[in-house]
Protein backbone atom coordinates (compact mmCIF):
# COMPACT_ATOMS: atom_id res chain seq x y z
CA UNK A 1 0.00 0.00 0.00
CA UNK A 2 3.32 2.63 0.77
CA UNK A 3 4.27 1.82 -2.79
CA UNK A 4 0.62 2.82 -4.13
CA UNK A 5 0.87 5.92 -2.04
CA UNK A 6 3.92 6.86 -2.85
CA UNK A 7 3.24 6.76 -6.87
CA UNK A 8 -0.03 8.54 -6.42
CA UNK A 9 2.02 11.64 -4.68
CA UNK A 10 4.48 11.36 -7.77
CA UNK A 11 2.08 11.87 -10.19
CA UNK A 12 0.29 14.59 -8.07
CA UNK A 13 3.52 16.23 -8.30
CA UNK A 14 4.31 16.54 -12.19
CA UNK A 15 4.48 19.81 -13.50
CA UNK A 16 2.25 19.84 -16.68
CA UNK A 17 -0.93 17.46 -17.88
CA UNK A 18 1.50 16.05 -20.63
CA UNK A 19 4.16 15.09 -18.12
CA UNK A 20 1.24 13.18 -16.30
CA UNK A 21 -0.10 10.89 -18.58
CA UNK A 22 3.72 10.03 -19.23
CA UNK A 23 4.21 9.18 -15.91
CA UNK A 24 0.88 7.52 -15.23
CA UNK A 25 1.78 5.21 -18.09
CA UNK A 26 4.90 4.02 -16.73
CA UNK A 27 4.09 3.67 -13.40
CA UNK A 28 0.67 1.54 -14.05
CA UNK A 29 1.99 -0.65 -15.78
CA UNK A 30 3.05 -2.47 -12.92
CA UNK A 31 -0.21 -2.01 -10.67
CA UNK A 32 -3.04 -4.67 -10.15
CA UNK A 33 -5.95 -4.39 -12.20
CA UNK A 34 -8.25 -4.06 -9.31
CA UNK A 35 -6.20 -0.94 -7.85
CA UNK A 36 -5.73 0.69 -11.60
CA UNK A 37 -8.82 0.13 -11.88
CA UNK A 38 -10.03 2.28 -8.85
CA UNK A 39 -7.91 4.33 -9.75
CA UNK A 40 -9.02 5.37 -13.38
CA UNK A 41 -12.34 5.58 -12.61
CA UNK A 42 -12.37 8.15 -8.54
CA UNK A 43 -8.97 9.66 -8.65
CA UNK A 44 -7.34 10.01 -11.89
CA UNK A 45 -10.40 12.39 -13.07
CA UNK A 46 -9.83 14.73 -9.69
CA UNK A 47 -6.34 14.98 -10.55
CA UNK A 48 -7.13 15.66 -13.90
CA UNK A 49 -9.52 18.41 -13.02
CA UNK A 50 -9.08 19.50 -9.66
CA UNK A 51 -5.82 18.83 -7.94
CA UNK A 52 -2.84 18.41 -10.65
CA UNK A 53 -0.57 20.47 -9.97
CA UNK A 54 -0.48 22.35 -13.32
CA UNK A 55 -3.69 23.33 -11.67
CA UNK A 56 -3.60 24.57 -8.40
CA UNK A 57 -0.31 26.56 -8.59
CA UNK A 58 -2.05 29.16 -10.52
CA UNK A 59 -3.73 30.48 -6.50
CA UNK A 60 -1.19 32.40 -4.81
CA UNK A 61 0.69 30.10 -1.40
CA UNK A 62 -1.75 27.31 -1.93
CA UNK A 63 1.33 25.01 -3.84
CA UNK A 64 4.56 23.97 -2.40
CA UNK A 65 6.70 22.13 -4.93
CA UNK A 66 8.44 20.30 -1.64
CA UNK A 67 5.26 19.64 0.55
CA UNK A 68 2.04 20.19 -1.78
CA UNK A 69 -0.92 21.60 -0.72
CA UNK A 70 0.21 24.10 1.67
CA UNK A 71 -3.18 25.73 2.51
CA UNK A 72 -6.86 24.93 3.86
CA UNK A 73 -9.60 26.31 1.84
CA UNK A 74 -11.98 26.22 4.96
CA UNK A 75 -10.53 28.50 7.03
CA UNK A 76 -13.45 30.23 8.12
CA UNK A 77 -15.07 26.96 8.82
CA UNK A 78 -11.72 26.00 10.90
CA UNK A 79 -11.54 29.14 12.43
CA UNK A 80 -15.30 28.35 14.18
CA UNK A 81 -14.20 25.32 15.37
CA UNK A 82 -10.67 26.31 16.62
CA UNK A 83 -13.35 28.44 18.60
CA UNK A 84 -14.99 26.00 19.70
CA UNK A 85 -12.42 24.46 21.12
CA UNK A 86 -11.16 27.51 22.92
CA UNK A 87 -14.39 27.09 24.55
CA UNK A 88 -13.56 24.90 27.28
CA UNK A 89 -17.35 24.40 28.54
CA UNK A 90 -19.28 24.57 25.55
CA UNK A 91 -22.50 23.09 25.20
CA UNK A 92 -23.61 20.82 22.57
CA UNK A 93 -26.89 22.47 21.52
CA UNK A 94 -24.48 25.77 21.72
CA UNK A 95 -21.93 24.11 19.23
CA UNK A 96 -25.06 22.41 16.96
CA UNK A 97 -26.11 26.24 16.62
CA UNK A 98 -23.08 27.65 15.89
CA UNK A 99 -22.49 25.28 12.59
CA UNK A 100 -26.29 25.99 11.85
CA UNK A 101 -24.82 29.64 12.05
CA UNK A 102 -22.14 28.55 9.45
CA UNK A 103 -24.50 26.56 7.20
CA UNK A 104 -26.40 29.75 6.48
CA UNK A 105 -23.54 32.01 5.89
CA UNK A 106 -22.18 29.49 3.05
CA UNK A 107 -25.87 28.96 2.22
CA UNK A 108 -26.24 32.87 1.22
CA UNK A 109 -22.74 32.74 -0.10
CA UNK A 110 -24.01 29.81 -2.67
CA UNK A 111 -26.90 32.02 -3.35
CA UNK A 112 -24.89 35.24 -4.91
CA UNK A 113 -22.09 32.60 -5.87
CA UNK A 114 -25.05 31.06 -8.47
CA UNK A 115 -26.84 35.17 -9.19
CA UNK A 116 -23.28 35.96 -10.05
CA UNK A 117 -22.22 38.01 -7.30
CA UNK A 118 -20.12 37.86 -4.31
CA UNK A 119 -16.94 36.24 -3.61
CA UNK A 120 -18.18 32.57 -5.90
CA UNK A 121 -18.69 32.22 -9.29
CA UNK A 122 -20.58 29.52 -11.36
CA UNK A 123 -18.10 27.73 -14.13
CA UNK A 124 -19.03 27.50 -17.68
CA UNK A 125 -20.72 23.54 -16.89
CA UNK A 126 -22.77 24.52 -14.25
CA UNK A 127 -24.57 27.63 -15.92
CA UNK A 128 -27.64 26.09 -15.68
CA UNK A 129 -27.62 26.66 -12.25
CA UNK A 130 -27.69 30.52 -12.68
CA UNK A 131 -30.22 32.42 -10.28
CA UNK A 132 -31.55 35.52 -10.95
CA UNK A 133 -31.04 38.62 -8.07
CA UNK A 134 -34.90 38.65 -7.73
CA UNK A 135 -35.04 34.87 -6.98
CA UNK A 136 -32.70 34.97 -3.47
CA UNK A 137 -33.42 34.03 -0.24
CA UNK A 138 -31.41 35.76 1.88
CA UNK A 139 -31.63 36.46 5.83
CA UNK A 140 -31.84 39.84 6.62
CA UNK A 141 -28.75 39.37 9.02
CA UNK A 142 -25.95 36.98 8.83
CA UNK A 143 -23.70 36.10 11.09
CA UNK A 144 -19.91 36.30 9.69
CA UNK A 145 -17.80 33.13 10.32
CA UNK A 146 -15.27 34.72 12.77
CA UNK A 147 -17.95 36.25 14.43
CA UNK A 148 -20.20 33.26 14.91
CA UNK A 149 -19.27 31.89 18.35
CA UNK A 150 -18.65 35.34 20.34
CA UNK A 151 -22.71 36.05 18.85
CA UNK A 152 -23.56 32.81 20.27
CA UNK A 153 -21.67 33.87 24.24
CA UNK A 154 -23.17 37.36 23.86
CA UNK A 155 -26.82 36.32 23.93
CA UNK A 156 -27.08 34.68 26.98
CA UNK A 157 -24.53 37.54 28.90
CA UNK A 158 -26.83 40.64 27.82
CA UNK A 159 -28.97 39.94 30.65
CA UNK A 160 -25.68 39.60 33.32
CA UNK A 161 -24.68 43.43 32.40
CA UNK A 162 -25.33 45.40 35.40
CA UNK A 163 -28.63 47.84 34.61
CA UNK A 164 -26.18 50.80 35.64
CA UNK A 165 -24.87 49.87 31.86
CA UNK A 166 -28.13 49.53 30.71
CA UNK A 167 -29.67 52.33 30.93
CA UNK A 168 -29.14 54.17 27.84
CA UNK A 169 -30.99 57.01 25.99
CA UNK A 170 -31.90 56.26 22.72
CA UNK A 171 -30.19 59.36 22.01
CA UNK A 172 -26.89 58.12 23.47
CA UNK A 173 -27.47 54.81 21.65
CA UNK A 174 -28.33 56.99 18.10
CA UNK A 175 -24.71 58.66 19.06
CA UNK A 176 -22.73 55.39 19.47
CA UNK A 177 -24.00 53.86 16.59
CA UNK A 178 -22.69 56.72 14.22
CA UNK A 179 -19.36 56.96 16.40
CA UNK A 180 -18.66 53.20 15.74
CA UNK A 181 -19.78 52.68 12.70
CA UNK A 182 -17.23 55.42 11.80
CA UNK A 183 -14.65 53.34 13.47
CA UNK A 184 -15.17 50.46 11.84
CA UNK A 185 -15.14 51.97 8.27
CA UNK A 186 -17.14 50.64 5.52
CA UNK A 187 -16.21 47.31 5.28
CA UNK A 188 -18.49 46.38 8.50
CA UNK A 189 -21.54 48.44 6.91
CA UNK A 190 -23.04 46.23 4.90
CA UNK A 191 -26.98 45.50 3.87
CA UNK A 192 -28.89 43.10 2.17
CA UNK A 193 -28.87 45.21 -0.97
CA UNK A 194 -24.98 45.52 -1.18
CA UNK A 195 -24.81 41.92 -0.85
CA UNK A 196 -27.09 41.73 -3.78
CA UNK A 197 -25.22 44.17 -5.69
CA UNK A 198 -22.06 43.38 -4.24
CA UNK A 199 -19.70 42.01 -7.18
CA UNK A 200 -22.14 42.10 -9.26
CA UNK A 201 -20.90 41.28 -13.33
CA UNK A 202 -22.29 40.93 -16.57
CA UNK A 203 -19.21 38.39 -17.90
CA UNK A 204 -19.80 35.09 -19.17
CA UNK A 205 -16.01 34.13 -18.54
CA UNK A 206 -16.12 31.05 -15.66
CA UNK A 207 -14.27 31.99 -12.62
CA UNK A 208 -12.46 29.83 -10.22
CA UNK A 209 -13.73 29.25 -6.73
CA UNK A 210 -12.21 31.87 -4.22
CA UNK A 211 -12.73 31.07 -0.79
CA UNK A 212 -13.97 33.39 1.69
CA UNK A 213 -11.41 34.56 3.92
CA UNK A 214 -12.73 35.17 7.70
CA UNK A 215 -10.64 38.06 9.86
CA UNK A 216 -9.32 35.09 12.11
CA UNK A 217 -7.61 37.18 15.27
CA UNK A 218 -6.83 34.71 17.96
CA UNK A 219 -6.65 37.21 20.82
CA UNK A 220 -10.48 37.95 19.74
CA UNK A 221 -11.87 35.05 21.56
CA UNK A 222 -13.60 37.57 24.33
CA UNK A 223 -17.64 37.80 23.72
CA UNK A 224 -18.94 41.02 22.16
CA UNK A 225 -20.60 43.44 24.74
CA UNK A 226 -24.26 44.54 24.69
CA UNK A 227 -22.92 47.81 23.32
CA UNK A 228 -21.78 45.70 19.94
CA UNK A 229 -23.37 46.81 17.24
CA UNK A 230 -25.67 44.99 14.71
CA UNK A 231 -24.98 46.25 11.18
CA UNK A 232 -27.52 45.09 7.93
CA UNK A 233 -26.57 42.04 6.51
CA UNK A 234 -23.39 40.92 8.45
CA UNK A 235 -23.49 41.08 12.17
CA UNK A 236 -19.67 41.70 13.60
CA UNK A 237 -18.56 42.55 17.17
CA UNK A 238 -16.96 45.74 17.69
CA UNK A 239 -13.45 45.21 19.34
CA UNK A 240 -13.11 47.38 22.59
CA UNK A 241 -11.18 47.91 25.62
CA UNK A 242 -13.74 46.91 28.29
CA UNK A 243 -13.15 46.78 31.79
CA UNK A 244 -11.69 43.81 33.47
CA UNK A 245 -15.58 44.03 35.09
CA UNK A 246 -16.98 44.24 32.43
CA UNK A 247 -15.47 41.18 31.07
CA UNK A 248 -16.75 39.72 34.09
CA UNK A 249 -20.23 40.69 33.86
CA UNK A 250 -19.96 39.47 30.14
CA UNK A 251 -19.54 36.25 30.92
CA UNK A 252 -21.85 33.37 28.95
CA UNK A 253 -24.26 32.05 31.31
CA UNK A 254 -25.38 28.37 30.17
CA UNK A 255 -28.88 28.54 31.19
CA UNK A 256 -31.00 28.60 28.69
CA UNK A 257 -28.09 29.71 25.99
CA UNK A 258 -29.37 28.51 22.80
CA UNK A 259 -32.84 29.80 23.68
CA UNK A 260 -31.55 33.22 23.96
CA UNK A 261 -28.87 32.50 21.21
CA UNK A 262 -32.26 31.72 18.30
CA UNK A 263 -34.61 34.53 20.01
CA UNK A 264 -31.65 36.93 19.56
CA UNK A 265 -31.17 36.14 15.61
CA UNK A 266 -34.96 36.06 15.50
CA UNK A 267 -35.18 39.62 16.54
CA UNK A 268 -32.42 40.57 14.39
CA UNK A 269 -33.96 39.65 11.18
CA UNK A 270 -37.13 41.59 11.94
CA UNK A 271 -39.12 38.45 12.45
CA UNK A 272 -41.38 39.87 15.57
CA UNK A 273 -44.51 41.94 14.64
CA UNK A 274 -46.65 43.56 17.20
CA UNK A 275 -50.48 43.32 16.65
CA UNK A 276 -52.23 45.85 18.67
CA UNK A 277 -55.65 44.90 17.80
CA UNK A 278 -54.94 41.75 19.31
CA UNK A 279 -52.38 42.46 22.11
CA UNK A 280 -50.21 40.07 20.84
CA UNK A 281 -46.70 39.32 18.60
CA UNK A 282 -46.36 37.03 15.53
CA UNK A 283 -43.09 35.79 16.10
CA UNK A 284 -41.72 33.62 12.21
CA UNK A 285 -39.24 30.88 13.33
CA UNK A 286 -36.09 29.68 11.88
CA UNK A 287 -38.44 27.68 9.55
CA UNK A 288 -40.44 29.99 8.29
CA UNK A 289 -43.68 29.03 10.89
CA UNK A 290 -45.59 31.82 12.33
CA UNK A 291 -46.49 31.73 15.97
CA UNK A 292 -48.94 33.65 18.00
CA UNK A 293 -47.10 35.13 21.66
CA UNK A 294 -48.97 36.39 24.44
CA UNK A 295 -46.88 38.13 27.24
CA UNK A 296 -49.82 38.20 29.86
CA UNK A 297 -50.09 35.65 30.64
CA UNK A 298 -46.97 34.12 28.47
CA UNK A 299 -48.46 31.65 25.84
CA UNK A 300 -47.10 30.44 22.75
CA UNK A 301 -48.98 28.06 19.96
CA UNK A 302 -45.74 25.89 19.26
CA UNK A 303 -45.32 22.68 20.88
CA UNK A 304 -42.42 23.62 23.25
CA UNK A 305 -43.73 22.51 26.56
CA UNK A 306 -41.32 25.05 28.83
CA UNK A 307 -40.44 28.39 27.78
CA UNK A 308 -39.77 29.04 23.99
CA UNK A 309 -37.09 30.88 22.44
CA UNK A 310 -40.11 32.63 20.30
CA UNK A 311 -41.41 34.40 24.18
CA UNK A 312 -38.05 34.91 24.76
CA UNK A 313 -37.89 37.02 21.61
CA UNK A 314 -40.94 38.72 22.31
CA UNK A 315 -39.00 39.94 25.49
CA UNK A 316 -36.09 40.65 23.44
CA UNK A 317 -38.02 42.99 20.97
CA UNK A 318 -39.46 45.13 23.86
CA UNK A 319 -37.46 45.54 26.07
CA UNK A 320 -38.32 43.42 29.00
CA UNK A 321 -35.99 41.84 31.61
CA UNK A 322 -35.60 37.86 30.48
CA UNK A 323 -35.64 35.84 34.34
CA UNK A 324 -34.16 32.39 34.60
CA UNK A 325 -37.38 30.42 36.71
CA UNK A 326 -35.89 29.19 39.28
CA UNK A 327 -36.89 25.30 40.50
CA UNK A 328 -39.46 25.03 43.00
CA UNK A 329 -38.64 22.58 45.50
CA UNK A 330 -41.45 21.79 48.19
CA UNK A 331 -40.18 20.02 51.39
CA UNK A 332 -43.24 18.24 51.39
CA UNK A 333 -42.83 16.63 48.07
CA UNK A 334 -39.33 15.50 48.90
CA UNK A 335 -40.36 14.05 52.55
CA UNK A 336 -43.36 12.00 50.50
CA UNK A 337 -40.86 11.14 48.10
CA UNK A 338 -38.47 9.73 51.03
CA UNK A 339 -40.24 7.07 51.69
CA UNK A 340 -40.79 3.63 50.26
CA UNK A 341 -43.59 3.11 47.71
CA UNK A 342 -44.77 0.41 50.10
CA UNK A 343 -45.20 2.84 52.82
CA UNK A 344 -47.08 5.45 50.68
CA UNK A 345 -50.38 6.22 52.30
CA UNK A 346 -52.87 5.33 49.33
CA UNK A 347 -55.53 7.69 51.04
CA UNK A 348 -59.00 5.87 53.08
CA UNK A 349 -60.98 4.67 50.78
CA UNK A 350 -58.47 2.29 48.75
CA UNK A 351 -55.76 0.12 50.04
CA UNK A 352 -52.26 0.45 49.79
CA UNK A 353 -50.39 -1.87 47.53
CA UNK A 354 -49.45 -4.62 50.09
CA UNK A 355 -52.77 -4.75 51.36
CA UNK A 356 -54.42 -7.42 48.90
CA UNK A 357 -52.94 -10.63 47.87
CA UNK A 358 -51.03 -10.08 45.01
CA UNK A 359 -52.98 -12.25 41.49
CA UNK A 360 -50.61 -15.33 40.48
CA UNK A 361 -50.83 -17.00 37.48
CA UNK A 362 -49.83 -20.35 37.06
CA UNK A 363 -47.08 -21.99 35.01
CA UNK A 364 -48.14 -23.62 32.05
CA UNK A 365 -46.78 -26.75 33.64
CA UNK A 366 -47.99 -26.44 37.48
CA UNK A 367 -50.68 -29.02 38.40
CA UNK A 368 -53.37 -26.57 38.11
CA UNK A 369 -52.84 -26.04 34.44
CA UNK A 370 -52.07 -30.07 34.11
CA UNK A 371 -55.93 -31.55 32.67
CA UNK A 372 -57.12 -33.74 35.63
CA UNK A 373 -57.57 -37.56 35.05
CA UNK A 374 -60.75 -39.39 35.72
CA UNK A 375 -60.56 -40.91 39.48
CA UNK A 376 -61.42 -44.90 39.05
CA UNK A 377 -61.50 -47.31 41.57
CA UNK A 378 -60.03 -50.22 41.05
CA UNK A 379 -59.84 -53.36 43.63
CA UNK A 380 -57.83 -56.63 43.18
CA UNK A 381 -60.13 -59.36 42.98
CA UNK A 382 -59.68 -61.73 45.83
CA UNK A 383 -61.11 -65.30 47.08
CA UNK A 384 -63.72 -65.54 49.20
CA UNK A 385 -62.56 -67.00 52.31
CA UNK A 386 -63.06 -71.02 52.52
CA UNK A 387 -65.00 -72.40 55.03
CA UNK A 388 -63.31 -75.22 56.89
CA UNK A 389 -65.21 -77.88 59.30
CA UNK A 390 -63.40 -80.03 61.30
Amino acid sequence: MAVYLNQWKTMSQCETEDEFHSVYDDLTSSWTTSVKQYFDKHIKPDILMYSGRWLIEKFNNLYDPYSGVTNNPSESINSVLKRMTGWQELPVDSMMLSLYFLQNFYQAEIQRGRAGIGNYRLKARYREAKLDKDELHIPNKIIAPDRIIEYVKSASADNLVPKANQQVTAKDSANDEESAGEATGAEHNVTVKDLVNDGASDSEEPLSCTPIKANVDDSSDMPITPSGLVFGGILSGLDSDDSPDQKQATAPNYKNMTQRTMAKFVVDNGNVTHVPDCNAFVVTGNKGQKYCVTLNPETCQCPSASTCYHIIAVKMFVGLEIEDKKTEVSLRTLSKRSLKRSDKKSGRKKPRINDTDPVIIPAPDSILNTPKQPHVDSKTPKSKKKLRFG
